[in-house]
């Protein structure tokens, strides 16, 4: 609590004006104002040191403007520097930054106080000088030695560059101070994450996702590790869960994912959990309700083709043009069409696509490739597809590719060992890809890192701030983003980012409950739509 630093000189009694004084000592700043007024009211005038206790009284009763209008009639009297101390911690409380900056660093020649220096420090760091904020704070806690001083002190070098030094200032204090252990595990926390490469790993899950197993469990159990809110590798988790028939531990990790970050993606996957159709469509909704989702559209209209409502059907397919631009799903909404509609145009158009993504990883693209080149009589093409398929994952419709397309494309010898291998063959024509497959969304890496990034923007400015650094510098996100209009919103968003975290950062370093600005998430995610399900 500040005291009262100015005296009354009377050797010879206790006037009115030295009990006041008494009541300002005792913090019963009530009382003093009430006694200054009746003074006021008695004689017509204050003295000067009167006048500034009594604006010191209503500053700490936080009654700002009264204290500001005594402060200027004592300054009218004499610009003693304790007065304009007094001046400019009004003018702080009133948000009037520039002059209550003037004022204290006018003061501070003379007035030696740790609230003093306190104050031009927060000022100078909501002007970003940050090398004078260090010095004010460093001025707090060499008189004082207390911790909040020296943990603004390492928030300025933290501003300044020097992260080293701002982690050893925070290392120091950590047990401490809750908000210096805090930023300090932040930044570790996302400095090792960073190391680990996520994305990449990430990646890796969903090209091999088929093959499930227990390394792909224990990467993801690696990234959970180094980081406890990656709610994509719980999404992850979760699929090969389902895919292994493990419904509760999906569950559990689909609802972990859901509980850290509300991606229209993790409505899909829990539609296909339930057998209930209204409840599986609902969950759709929902996903498109969070965020419009080609997936969605897919699922949903394949919910319609079971009820032979091929309208329906063929809106729900013709939507997913209409709001992405992304290839893989511009097949899968051909082969849809060309479930109800029997037009081989439709799977020429796809095999187009197909050829610009095929990568020879990806079971998704190697069964459809196979399935598409089939119906084309592209017969050695959709062996070897079904072939590289098979390596993956085994199942009847994949040796049935095989058998078929190896029969018309003469490989007799070969494909008796798929005859042995097969359980049913009673159907003598393939099944479109979309009527069996586990479809599920397939992030490519720019989307996985700007995923990454969404969830810090909701959470941690100050993660988000060194992992954006981390695209730009490290992965160079710019150089990934194929659409050069959305490449161009993104340039912009970034240009945004980089100053609007400052921003955060600060708040995130000064308030004990941090919440996000909902402009920062707004303006973030009307950019971030343009990378699709990254929302």
């Amino acid at each position: 609590m500040l005291k009262k630093f100015l005296s009354i000189l009377d050797n010879f009694k206790k006037d009115d004006s030295k009990i006041a004084e008494e009541y300002l000592d005792k913090g019963d700043y009530k009382k003093a104002v009430e006694l200054y007024l009746k003074i006021l009211e008695r004689d017509g005038h204050l003295k000067v040191s009167d006048l500034a206790n009594l604006a010191f009284a209503y500053y700490n009763l936080e009654d700002y403007n009264l204290a500001l209008e005594f402060i200027d009639k004592a300054l009218k009297i004499s610009e003693r520097p304790e007065f304009k101390y007094i001046k400019g911690i009004t003018l702080y409380k009133l948000g009037k930054f520039e002059e209550a900056y003037n004022y204290l660093k006018s003061a501070s020649t003379t007035v030696k106080k740790p609230d003093l220096y306190y104050t031009l420090g927060e000022l100078c760091l909501k002007f970003k000088k940050f090398k004078n904020a260090a010095r004010f704070f460093m001025k707090a806690y060499q008189v004082t030695k207390d911790d909040i001083y020296l943990y603004k002190f390492g928030v300025a070098k933290f501003f300044m560059g020097e992260v080293g030094e701002a982690l050893e200032v925070f290392e120091k204090i950590k047990d401490r101070n809750r908000k210096a252990k805090e930023v300090l595990e932040s930044i570790n926390e996302i400095l090792k994450y960073i190391d680990y490469q996520p994305s990449l790993k990430l990646r890796r899950i969903i090209k091999n996702i088929e093959k499930g197993g227990e390394d792909l469990l224990t990467i993801l159990d690696k990234i959970l590790e180094l980081e406890k809110e990656e709610d994509l590798a719980y999404l992850y988790k979760a699929i090969i869960y389902r895919i292994n028939n493990k419904n509760k531990e999906f569950l559990e990790n689909l609802e972990k994912a859901m509980s850290l970050v509300k991606r229209s993606i993790y409505y899909i996957e829990l539609s296909k959990y339930y057998e209930d159709e209204e409840k599986t469509i609902s969950f759709l909704l929902k996903s498109n309700e969070i965020r419009e989702n080609p997936l969605a559209h897919i699922y949903l209209a394949l919910n319609n083709y079971k009820r032979e409502e091929n309208k329906k059907v063929e809106e729900h397919f013709k939507r997913v043009f209409e709001i992405t631009d992304d290839e893989f799903y511009h097949i899968l909404s051909l082969l849809g069409l060309y479930l109800i509609n029997n037009n081989i145009e439709y799977l020429r158009k796809a095999y187009s696509y197909f050829k610009k993504i095929y990568d020879e990883e990806d079971y998704f693209l190697m069964v459809i490739g196979g399935y598409i080149t089939y119906k084309l009589e592209m017969w050695e093409t959709s062996y070897n597809l079904f072939k590289k398929a098979l390596e993956i994952k085994e199942s009847d419709e994949i040796l049935k590719g095989l058998i078929l397309s190896g029969t018309k494309a003469n490989k007799l010898l070969e494909i008796e060992t798929f005859l042995e291998r097969i359980n049913n063959f009673d159907d003598v024509d393939l099944k479109n890809p979309l009527l069996y497959l586990d479809i599920y969304h397939k992030y490519d890496r720019a989307q996985i890192c700007l995923a990454i990034l969404y969830r810090y923007i909701l959470k941690n400015p100050i993660k988000a701030k060194i992992y954006l650094e981390h695209l730009l510098e490290e992965i160079n996100i710019l150089s990934l983003i194929k659409n050069l209009s959305a490449r161009d919103e993104l340039r912009r968003l970034v240009e945004y980012l980089n100053v609007k975290l400052e921003d955060e950062i600060y708040r995130f370093f000064t308030e004990d409950e941090y919440s996000v600005d909902n402009e920062l998430i707004e303006k973030s995610k009307k950019v971030l739509y343009l990378f699709d399900y990254v929302i």
